[in-house]
């Protein structure tokens, strides 16, 4: 889906509208925004009504923008199975640029009033009613139809300072779906950007980390001596267990006992699993499924340092590693907020703060969905997916509202009238892959261990894979570019190529 773009951006087609079209921006094509646009897809008769209305040779009343930070969209629910070779990386990618140009054709909106960016959100002013964002030339090659502006200004990257190409876009309704970064960053440093120290988020990157070093054990298993290797998971949630269990299975499977023996640590800031999964006849399960395992629980603790080969927890204690898995939860994704109170959006430490409508507090033209919303009336929804998804009929409702209104020149408030609240549900199936065929699952109290959750887990998934068939990844070629990290030395040595069978194996080059 690549294309050769010239750096710079050239002009739209200008719309035959006397009037300029309302601009919709799209930010990030996470679970809800590619569920929203899914929605509208199947629904296109209702949108095409409410654009064109009577006349059905109009063009230009509104315009689309996709903008998002890579290529593709990654669903984080089969990301643990990917990393437990369960899946291949291309079963849990959309590719973005197929998809929304999908939309724009079957809606009846036309490439002329819609396109694709590949960049990075860097400011929203809201008193402006425009957005500054950066790209690289690697992402050139990808997108640049369809920019009409060439207004370009310095501004910095506020999650790493890094200054890049900029350009300025004006808009009429914002979708925010940015997601979050991993929750004590600052405690990694460049260890990050490290083989074997695997951050959550990027969540592209998790699985060719496991894969790289997977390589890595391959390499000296070569030297022949029977090692001891200590992995850490910090982080006692469902990420941190589901990751401590699969990457255990993987490289069990990989290695022999004579090749590999595995002290495996789990440390996590709650009293109990119990007290992680909110449940304790999950919490039991979770327990026996570690204890299977051999894996030390510490429990009541956080990690205060992390260095090269080990870390130190508030309690003073030292423990080495040779594989540190960090997931800890969500921290927001920095975005500069204009320079003066009425150029801001209302935050709340750093998400956007949204009403039940999903629109900001301080914005009613700016919607906010996924792990990059902070919901006022229900705070304690956690950074899940389930939720995520949850949002997207409410957000797609209240957006096709928004845009009627401002259609026919009317005031867009929060709410607005014949608007619908969302309503997080506090109970919702989870399940739990352990990474050998079962799963550990939970219903309305009713815990469950077995390969009958397991193949639950696996037809959601894959079900919801399903809705987005159109824009499926078929190149191996396409996952480099997806999972590449520019900031490891030794990326390429270590990860070769991806190649699919049914099982989601991975056959690795030299």
């Amino acid at each position: 889906h690549t294309q050769n773009m010239s750096s710079s951006p050239p002009h739209t087609h200008a719309s035959q509208s006397s009037k300029p079209p309302k601009t919709i921006i799209f930010i990030g094509c996470g679970h809800s925004t590619s569920l929203l646009i899914q929605s509208l897809i199947s629904s296109h008769h209702k949108l095409s009504a409410l654009i064109h209305g009577n006349d059905s040779m109009h063009s230009g009343k509104v315009r689309f923008i996709m903008l998002n930070d890579s290529p593709f969209s990654v669903y984080s629910g089969m990301i643990p199975g990917v990393c437990g070779n369960q899946y291949n990386m291309k079963q849990a990618m959309l590719a973005v640029k197929p998809f929304f140009e999908a939309f724009l054709e079957k809606t009846g909106i036309g490439a002329d009033n819609g396109t694709v960016i590949c960049a990075k959100l860097l400011k929203i002013d809201k008193e402006r009613k425009e957005i500054v964002a950066s790209t690289t030339e690697r992402e050139n090659q990808f997108y640049w139809k369809g920019l009409d502006t060439k207004d370009e200004r310095e501004e910095s990257d506020p999650n790493t300072g890094n200054a890049g190409r900029t350009f300025v876009l004006k808009y009429d309704v914002l979708m925010l779906n940015i997601g979050s970064q991993t929750k004590g960053k600052s405690l990694l440093g460049d260890l990050a950007h490290e083989v074997n120290v695997l951050p959550t988020r990027p969540i592209s990157h998790l699985p060719i980390k496991v894969t790289a070093y997977e390589n890595t054990l391959r390499q000296e298993a070569r030297e022949g001596a029977k090692q001891e290797k200590k992995l850490i998971v910090v982080g006692d949630g469902a990420a941190g267990f589901e990751l401590c269990c699969v990457i255990h299975e993987r490289y069990s499977k990989e290695f022999s006992k004579d090749e590999y023996v595995w002290n495996i640590t789990l440390i996590g800031s709650h009293d109990s699993l119990a007290d992680a999964s909110g449940d304790k006849s999950l919490g039991s399960y979770l327990n026996s499924e570690l204890h299977r395992r051999n894996v030390t629980y510490i429990n009541s603790t956080k990690v205060v340092q992390v260095n090269k080969s080990d870390i130190l927890t508030n309690t003073g204690r030292t423990l080495p590693y040779h594989l540190l898995v960090w997931a800890i939860g969500a921290d927001p994704i920095k975005v500069n907020n204009g320079d003066t109170p009425g150029e801001k959006v209302k935050l709340f430490k750093g998400f956007f703060e949204s009403a039940p409508t999903l629109q900001n507090v301080s914005e009613p033209c700016i919607f906010s969905v996924g792990d990059c919303a902070f919901l006022e009336k229900t705070p304690w929804v956690p950074k899940a997916g389930v939720y995520s998804v949850r949002m997207a009929p409410v957000a797609k409702h209240n957006l096709m509202i928004v845009l009627e209104a401002l259609l026919q020149n009317q005031t867009v408030t929060v709410p607005m009238k014949g608007m619908k609240e969302y309503d997080p549900q506090k109970k919702f199936l989870r399940i739990y892959n352990v990474g050998n065929g079962t799963a550990i699952g939970i219903w309305k109290g009713f815990a469950q261990h077995g390969r009958a959750s397991w193949w639950l887990k696996n037809w959601i998934d894959t079900k919801f894979m399903l809705k987005f068939h159109a824009a499926r990844v078929e190149s191996d070629e396409q996952v480099k570019e997806l999972c590449v990290d520019p900031h490891s030395k030794n990326w390429e040595l270590f990860v070769d190529r991806w190649e699919g069978g049914n099982n989601g194996e991975l056959t690795m080059g030299s």
